[in-house]
C-alpha cells in the first residue's frame, strides 16, 4: 500500500488535477466540511484501505488442495461371452504391462537411412535398436519394432531351448528370432546380426507332440453349447491367447513349442481395485514462470508409492486422471489401503519426438487413508423388470395414447414405435435392429421396367431402401420403416403420439441409472408389442355448437365444440347471408381434379358460382387444438367495424388427395353429349356447421392525455376512427360539446380551478354508404388549473452529498423533499399478493419559498443508493393539491447517465451528467456516411475530463453513434447506452395549403388543395403528407414538431374503388419512386371531404434519400372546399346588407365587424341565410366586415372556417 501511495500520477491524471474548477464547482469546493463529515471521510478511507489489504491477503488460494472423496469398486479387464450372448464370464489380467515409451519413436527428422546402423543393419536411436522404419513426405520418419536383444556373433545362429522349444535369451523366452544381413558382391547373403523383438516375448508352456490339437486339448468354452474356443487353460492357468511353433531336430519336426503371449494370463476369481476421487482444480494458481500448471495425482498402496503411468524428471511417477486401477489382482475380501495426493506439474514437449518431460512443481497433502476390499460374495446381477400392462388406444383419428403399469425402480421409460400404411410383422428383432421390412419388390414379378418402377413408387414414403439381386440377376428392392423412440419420465405411465400410417406399433422398456453397478443391463426387455389401426374414413367430423360471444371492447369470439387436435378446421365468413346457400365457396378447398389434372372449377357449369364465391367469401384456417377465434386476432382484424358478418365452419382432410376416387367423388359434370366427367382427386370436407352472425363493434377510445390551463382543457385522444364525439357533463346529464375529425380538442372558456366530467366516443363514417358506426363511451375527468408539471433531477454534488433541482411549479406554496435508501420486505408469501415490499421515505427538508428550486442533501454515505421525491404543494381554488416526481442517484462511480448526442450545424455535441467519482471519461463513437457505411472498422475512442465532447465535420446524411464510460482512477464503469445524431437537411419552411379549383381537359372544374413550400438547399425531392390531426408534440432540441402518426401521402388522382391498389394515382416524380414530388408545390387529388380541416406536412430528401429533413414546421391547414366570403355589401337608409358566399354544409354564418381593417373585430350576429342586415351602423362612418361559416362537414363533424377577408363599406 505504501508503494501504491507513492506512485507518481500519470500524465493524464496530473492534467486533470491541474484543471481549473468552474465557478459553480469552486463554490461547491469552498464549502466547509463539518467535523462529522471529516470523520466519516477519514473513516471511509481507512476502511477502504483495510479492505484492500484484506483482499490482497485473501485474494488467492495458495497450495494444492487435499484430495477427498476416495471411493473404490472392483474392476475387470474384459468379458468372455457365449456364442448366443446369454452367458458371460468377466476376467482380469494377472499382470498389467506398463506401456514402454520406447516401443516406437515418431516425428524424427530426416529419413530412416539416417538412423541405419551399418554394423547390425538395424535402426539405432538413443541407444535403442528398431527393426522397422517408415518415411514420410515431410522429411520425417518413424522407427518401430523395438529390439530387446542383438547378437552380433553370426558364426552360429541362435538355437531353441531344448526344454521349451523356444528361444531363451537373458532368462526371457521368445517365439521368433529375426536376422539382418546383406548380399556381398558375389551375390552371397551375409548375416550381420540376429535380434529379438520385444513383441515376440512369450511365456513358455512346454513342448507337445506334433499330433496335439491345441484348441481341442487346451481350449475352453463359456457355455457347453459354444462351438468356438473362448480361452485356454494350460498347467492350471488360464490364458486369452496360446500359440505353438514347430520344433526341428536335425531337420525333422519332433513336436511343437507351446507358449502364451506375454501378459495374456487371466483370472476369473481375482479382480483389480479401481479407486476414484474428486478432481482437484487450480482456478487461481495456473502457472509458474510462464509454464502452465497441470494437475496430476500420486498414489500410495499399503504405504508404498505406486508405480504410475507418467514419470517426472525427478523419477517420481503420477497419473493425469482422477482414478487408479491396481495392476495387482485381489481375491474377494482382500484389503488394501490407499492414499492419494494431488500435484501441480509442468511439461515440455520435444518438437522432434513428441515426447514430454514432466517437472513436479507443487504437491498437496496426502488424503485420509482409505481401505477397500472387493466384495467377498458377488451378488447376482439384477435385471430391469419388463414393462407389463401395455395398451394402446386411438384417442382421435390421428392420435394414440399408450399406457403401461409402473416399474418401481425405473428411472424412466423409452417408448419405441413404428408406423406404416401396410401391416407389418413386428418382432423383438424389429425393435433391436431399429427397422422393419415394409415390402420386397422383385423385378421378375413385373412385365416391364415401367411397371416395376410404378410398384416401387408406392413405397417412396419409407425411410430407407436396400438394393440387391436374386440368383438370376433380377433387381430386388427392400423397403424399410425406421423405429422412433420417445423418452418418458418415471413419474408418467402414459404417452401420446401422432400416428401417420394406418398401422402403428408400440413397445415400452424401463431403464435405470445403475449407480452401484447392480444390474446386468440398464434397460429392461421390450414389452409385448401393441398396435393401433386408424380408420380408412376421412377425418372430417362436423363442427358443432358454433356460436358468438361479444366482448366489452367491441370485439367478439367465435366458439365451437372441441374436435380432435389433428383435425383441420376452416372458418368461412361473408357479409352476404346467402353466400353459403350453395357449395361454391368450398370448391377452392376441395381442389377437385381429374386424374390428368383438369380442374373442376374451370368447368363452365360451376365456374361462375366459383368466381362469385371467391369475391364474397373469406376464410381462416384454424388448428384442431383450438375451439375459439377472436375477431381481434390478425386473421380477422380486417373485418370492417359496423358490418354484419356471417360465419360457418367445416373440417377437411387432404390425406387421400393423391388417390383417384372417381367411384365416390361428389364432383361430377354431365357434358352436353351425355358424357360424365368425374373429378376423382379431391380434399374431403365435412358438412358445414350451423351459420352464425356477428358485428364487429368500434374499438373504444383510450382515455385522453390532458393538458390543463386556467380556462381551457386540451384533450389528445388515441384510437380515433373517422371522428370523435365529445360530451361534457352539465348537472346530471352529458351534453355534446363537439364533433371533431382531429384527435385533439380544446374545450375553451371554462371556469378556473374547476373539475369537469366528460365522455367521448369515436365513430366511423362511410362516405359511400353514408352509414355511421359508433364505439362505446370512454369516461374521464379533467380540471382547469395552473399548468402544473414537475421534473426532478438528482446529481452528485460531492462524494457525500447530492444536489437536487426541479422545475418551478406555478402556484406552489412549498416543496417537501423526501429521501429513502431503506425498505421493508415481508417474509410472508401468498399467490394472490406475492411478497410485500415498501420503501421507507423520510422527510428531510421542507422548502417554504416557492422560488427556491434546488437543495443539497449532505452527510450521506459513499457507495449508497438514494431515491428522492420532491412534492410540490399548491392551491387549486379552495383545495390543497400536490404533484411529485422521483429521482435516483448512487454515490459511487456509475455508468454515465443521460448521454445525449445533439446536432448543431455540422457538429454533434455529446453531453452527460458529471460524476463526482470520475477522474476522466472515454467517449467511443463511430461515424457513418450517408449510405450507412462506417468510416472506420473500429470505433474511435477519445479521453476527456469534461462531461461533454464535440464531434465535428458531419456532412448531409452522415450520422454518428456514441457511448461513454467513466474512470475513477482505478476502475472503469460499463459503457452507457448508445445515442446517435444525424446530419439532416434543413426543415421545409413556409408550407401553405389553400383551396383551389382545378379544371380537366374538358374544362370540368373540381375542388382541390394546393400545397406549397420553400425550396430546401440540397433537396432532390419531397414527400407531402396529409392528416386530420395537427402536430402537437414539439421537439425543443430541433425546434420542430413530430409529424402525427396517422398521415397519408397526397396523390394526383383518386376514386372510391374498393381496391386500394387501384383507387389512387400516386406522385412518382423522382426516379419513379412512389410518393415523390419534384418541385415546390403539388395538388392533393385525394378523396377530400368538404368542411374537414386537413393538415399538411412536407419532408425534404437528398439524392437517393441519403438525407432527410428533421421534423416538420407548425401545421399548414385548410378547411377543404369551405372558404367563407362576403360577395357583396351595400349601405342604404341606416342599413348595411351583406351577401355571403354559400359554404357547403354550413348551418350558420357568424358576422364580425370592426372600424379598423386589421383588428378589433367583434361578433355582431349570426344568420342561417346567405344574407345579413346590420341595422346598428352610424351614417357616414366606415365599417369593415368579416364572416365565419359554421356547420357539419363531409365526415359528420363540426367545422368552422377561417375568417373571410374584410369587406369595407361607408354607412348611409
Amino acid at each position: 500500500e505504501s508503494e501504491a501511495a507513492s506512485e507518481k500520477e500519470t500524465e493524464a491524471e496530473s492534467e486533470a488535477a491541474s484543471e481549473k474548477v468552474t465557478e459553480t464547482e469552486s463554490e461547491a469546493a469552498s464549502e466547509k466540511v463539518t467535523e462529522t463529515e471529516s470523520e466519516e471521510a477519514t473513516e471511509t478511507e481507512a476502511t477502504e484501505a483495510a479492505e484492500e489489504t484484506e483482499d490482497v491477503l485473501l485474494g488467492a488460494e495458495v497450495g494444492v488442495s487435499q484430495v477427498i472423496g476416495l471411493e473404490g469398486k472392483e474392476a475387470t479387464d474384459g468379458t468372455l461371452k457365449s456364442d448366443d450372448g446369454k452367458v458371460e464370464k468377466e476376467y482380469s489380467y494377472v499382470t498389467i504391462e506398463k506401456q514402454d515409451e520406447n516401443s516406437s519413436v515418431s516425428n524424427l527428422a530426416g529419413q530412416t537411412k539416417d538412423y541405419l546402423d551399418a554394423a547390425t543393419g538395424l535402426y539405432l536411436y538413443n541407444g535403442v535398436y528398431y527393426s522397422y522404419g517408415s518415411n514420410y513426405s515431410d522429411n520425417t520418419c518413424k522407427l518401430w519394432g523395438k529390439v530387446d536383444k542383438v547378437i552380433t556373433d553370426t558364426t552360429k545362429a541362435p538355437e531353441r531351448d531344448a526344454a521349451t522349444g523356444l528361444y531363451k535369451v537373458d532368462e526371457k523366452y521368445y517365439s521368433y528370432c529375426g536376422s539382418e544381413g546383406s548380399y556381398d558382391t558375389a551375390g552371397n547373403y551375409k548375416v550381420k546380426c540376429y535380434y529379438f523383438n520385444s513383441w515376440n516375448e512369450v511365456v513358455a508352456l512346454g513342448k507337445v507332440g506334433t499330433d496335439v490339437d491345441v484348441d481341442a486339448a487346451y481350449g475352453k468354452k463359456v457355455a457347453d453349447t459354444d462351438k468356438a474356443v473362448k480361452y485356454y487353460e494350460v498347467n492350471g492357468k488360464d490364458y486369452t491367447n496360446v500359440g505353438c511353433v514347430p520344433v526341428y531336430e536335425k531337420g525333422i519336426c519332433t513336436g511343437n513349442a507351446l507358449y502364451a503371449s506375454k501378459g495374456s494370463e487371466i483370472s476369473f476369481d481375482k479382480k483389480h481395485h479401481s479407486v476414484s476421487w474428486n478432481p482437484v482444480t487450480n482456478e487461481t494458481e495456473i502457472s509458474q514462470n510462464g509454464k502452465l500448471y497441470h494437475i496430476g495425482y500420486q498414489v500410495k498402496v499399503n504405504g508404498q508409492d505406486a508405480d504410475l503411468t507418467y514419470k517426472a524428471d525427478n523419477g517420481q511417477t503420477f497419473e493425469q486422471a482422477a482414478g487408479y486401477i491396481s495392476p495387482n489382482l485381489y481375491a474377494a475380501g482382500e484389503k488394501a489401503i490407499y492414499e492419494v495426493r494431488a500435484i501441480y506439474y509442468t511439461q515440455v514437449k520435444d518438437a522432434k519426438t513428441g515426447k514430454c518431460t514432466y517437472t513436479i512443481a507443487k504437491t498437496g497433502d496426502w488424503s485420509a487413508a482409505y481401505e477397500y476390499a472387493n466384495e467377498a460374495v458377488v451378488a447376482a446381477k439384477k435385471t430391469v423388470p419388463q414393462v407389463t400392462g401395455v395398451a394402446a388406444v386411438l384417442k382421435s383419428a390421428k392420435k394414440a395414447e399408450v399406457t403401461w403399469a409402473p416399474v418401481a425402480e425405473a428411472a424412466g421409460y423409452t417408448v419405441s414405435y413404428i408406423s406404416a400404411d401396410t401391416e407389418l410383422q413386428v418382432t423383438d428383432d424389429t425393435w433391436k435392429t431399429g427397422k422393419a421390412v415394409v415390402a420386397v419388390v422383385n423385378r421378375k414379378d413385373y412385365g416391364s421396367d415401367e411397371a416395376f418402377e410404378a410398384a416401387c413408387e408406392k413405397y417412396e414414403y419409407c425411410d430407407s431402401c436396400d438394393y440387391s439381386t436374386d440368383e438370376d440377376g433380377n433387381e430386388i428392392r427392400t423397403y424399410y420403416i425406421s423405429v422412433s423412440n420417445s423418452s418418458v419420465s418415471a413419474a408418467k405411465t402414459y404417452a401420446d403420439f401422432s400416428v401417420d400410417g394406418k398401422y402403428t406399433y408400440f413397445t415400452v422398456r424401463a431403464y435405470v441409472n445403475d449407480v452401484n453397478n447392480e444390474y446386468e443391463s440398464t434397460v429392461g426387455a421390450y414389452s409385448a408389442t401393441v398396435s393401433v389401426v386408424t380408420s380408412d374414413a376421412a377425418n372430417v367430423q362436423a363442427v358443432t355448437g358454433l356460436k358468438v360471444e361479444n366482448n366489452k371492447d367491441g370485439s367478439f369470439n367465435l366458439k365451437w365444440n372441441p374436435v380432435d387436435d389433428d383435425t383441420n378446421i376452416r372458418i368461412y365468413y361473408s357479409t352476404d347471408a346467402s353466400a353459403f346457400d350453395n357449395g361454391a365457396y368450398l370448391y377452392d378447398l376441395a381442389n377437385a381434379q381429374t386424374a390428368n389434372g383438369s380442374a373442376y372449377v374451370y368447368d363452365d357449369s360451376v365456374n361462375e358460382a366459383y368466381q362469385i364465391a371467391q369475391r364474397t367469401v373469406g376464410f381462416v384456417d384454424v388448428d384442431g387444438s383450438q375451439n375459439e377465434l377472436s375477431s381481434s386476432s390478425s386473421d380477422l382484424e380486417n373485418l370492417e367495424a359496423g358490418k354484419k358478418y356471417y360465419f360457418v365452419a367445416v373440417t377437411y382432410d387432404n390425406s387421400k388427395y393423391s388417390t383417384n376416387r372417381e367411384d365416390i367423388t361428389p364432383y361430377q359434370v354431365v357434358k352436353a353429349d351425355g358424357s360424365v366427367v368425374k373429378y376423382g382427386k379431391f380434399t374431403d370436407i365435412s358438412a358445414a356447421s350451423n351459420k352464425v352472425s356477428a358485428t364487429k363493434e368500434m374499438g373504444q377510445l383510450e382515455k385522453p392525455d390532458i393538458k390543463s390551463e386556467k380556462n381551457s382543457i386540451t384533450m389528445t385522444f388515441t384510437g380515433k376512427e373517422t371522428g370523435i364525439e365529445i360530451y361534457r357533463k352539465s348537472g346530471k346529464k352529458y351534453k355534446k360539446i363537439a364533433t371533431t375529425t382531429s384527435d385533439q380538442y380544446v374545450d375553451k372558456d371554462l371556469k378556473a380551478d374547476t373539475t369537469y366530467s366528460y365522455k367521448a366516443r369515436t365513430y366511423a363514417y362511410n362516405t359511400v354508404t353514408k352509414k355511421t358506426v359508433y364505439s362505446d363511451y370512454v369516461f374521464f375527468s379533467a380540471e382547469t388549473s395552473t399548468d402544473n408539471y414537475i421534473d426532478v433531477k438528482a446529481v452528485k454534488a460531492s462524494k457525500n452529498s447530492v444536489k437536487l433541482t426541479w422545475t418551478k411549479v406555478k402556484g406552489a406554496t412549498k416543496y417537501e423533499i423526501y429521501r429513502t435508501s431503506t425498505s421493508s420486505t415481508d417474509t410472508n408469501y401468498s399467490k394472490k399478493n406475492g411478497i410485500a415490499s415498501n420503501a421507507k421515505w423520510k422527510l428531510v427538508k421542507t422548502v417554504n419559498s416557492a422560488k427556491t428550486v434546488k437543495y443539497t442533501d449532505k452527510k450521506l454515505t459513499s457507495g449508497e443508493s438514494y431515491a428522492y421525491k420532491v412534492v410540490a404543494v399548491y392551491k387549486s381554488g379552495k383545495d390543497a393539491k400536490n404533484i411529485f416526481d422521483v429521482a435516483y442517484v448512487t454515490l459511487d462511480l456509475q455508468t454515465p447517465q443521460n448521454v445525449v448526442a445533439l446536432l448543431s450545424g455540422s457538429k454533434v455535441k455529446v453531453t452527460w451528467d458529471a460524476d463526482k467519482y470520475a477522474k476522466k471519461y472515454e467517449v467511443k463513437y463511430t461515424k457513418y456516411n450517408a449510405q450507412g457505411k462506417a468510416y472506420t472498422d473500429d470505433s474511435v475512442v477519445v479521453s476527456t475530463k469534461k462531461a461533454n465532447y464535440t464531434i465535428k465535420g458531419l456532412k448531409a446524411g452522415e450520422y454518428v453513434t456514441v457511448q461513454v464510460r467513466a474512470y475513477n482512477g482505478k476502475k472503469w464503469s460499463s459503457w452507457s447506452r448508445s445515442d446517435s445524431a444525424e446530419m439532416s437537411l434543413a426543415n421545409v419552411k413556409s408550407v401553405s395549403a389553400k383551396n383551389v379549383t382545378v379544371k380537366d381537359a374538358n374544362g370540368v372544374a373540381s375542388a382541390k388543395v394546393k400545397v406549397s413550400w420553400k425550396k430546401v438547399s440540397g433537396a432532390a425531392y419531397y414527400r407531402v403528407y396529409r392528416s386530420t390531426n395537427p402536430a402537437t408534440i414539439y421537439n425543443k432540441d430541433t425546434k420542430t414538431y413530430f409529424m402525427p402518426s396517422a398521415c397519408t401521402s397526397i396523390v394526383k388522382e383518386s376514386n372510391t374503388d374498393e381496391n386500394s391498389n387501384y383507387n389512387t394515382v400516386k406522385y412518382d416524380d423522382y426516379k419513379g419512386w412512389s410518393g415523390t414530388i419534384v418541385g415546390t408545390s403539388a395538388i392533393d387529388g385525394g378523396q377530400l371531404q368538404s368542411g374537414v380541416t386537413y393538415y399538411y406536412y412536407v419532408v425534404a430528401y437528398a439524392e437517393n434519400g441519403t438525407a432527410v429533413s428533421n421534423g416538420v414546421v407548425k401545421n399548414a391547414s385548410v378547411v377543404f372546399n369551405a372558404d367563407a366570403s362576403i360577395t357583396k355589401i351595400t349601405a342604404k337608409k341606416g342599413k348595411t346588407t351583406l351577401t355571403l358566399g354559400k359554404v357547403a354544409g354550413a348551418k350558420k354564418y357568424v358576422v364580425y365587424r370592426s372600424t379598423n381593417a386589421k383588428k378589433g373585430f367583434k361578433q355582431i350576429g349570426t344568420t342561417k341565410k346567405t344574407t345579413y342586415v346590420d341595422k346598428t351602423t352610424k351614417k357616414g362612418k366606415t365599417y369593415y366586415y368579416k364572416v365565419v361559416a359554421v356547420g357539419k362537414n363531409g365526415l359528420k363533424a363540426d367545422f368552422e372556417t377561417a375568417m373571410s377577408s374584410a369587406k369595407k363599406v361607408k354607412a348611409k
